[in-house]
């Protein structure tokens, strides 16, 4: 994110292939990816990953891996379209909820 409060970046970081229900993502890839963003002056704001057979909306698990400050974008499966939505983790860490965005 950048000084003006945009997502100027979107780093990839590959999925673990050991986990075939679940993205996990790889602590070392995480870290490079950090690494990169704050030497580029940038800060981390969020996450974003896919739910290819399901809506976008998180899961359990992602309501369990989110950081309390951070945001969570998921690209879904929403009759047979791809749909983006954004979340964030609720005060109480109980709920997520949704966030309103635009692209630019």
């Amino acid at each position: 994110m950048n000084s003006q409060g945009e997502v100027a970046v979107a780093v990839p970081i590959a999925r673990d292939g050991g986990h075939n229900d679940a993205f996990v993502f790889p602590p070392d890839a995480v870290a490079a990816a950090e690494k990169a963003i704050v030497a580029s002056g940038l800060r981390r704001c969020g996450t974003y990953h896919s739910h290819p057979r399901s809506a976008p909306v998180p899961s359990e698990a992602d309501r369990l891996v989110i950081r309390s400050d951070e945001l969570m974008l998921i690209v879904g499966a929403s009759g047979g379209c791809g749909a983006i939505r954004l979340w964030r983790l609720s005060r109480c860490r109980r709920f997520m909820n949704e966030v309103e965005w635009k692209q630019v």
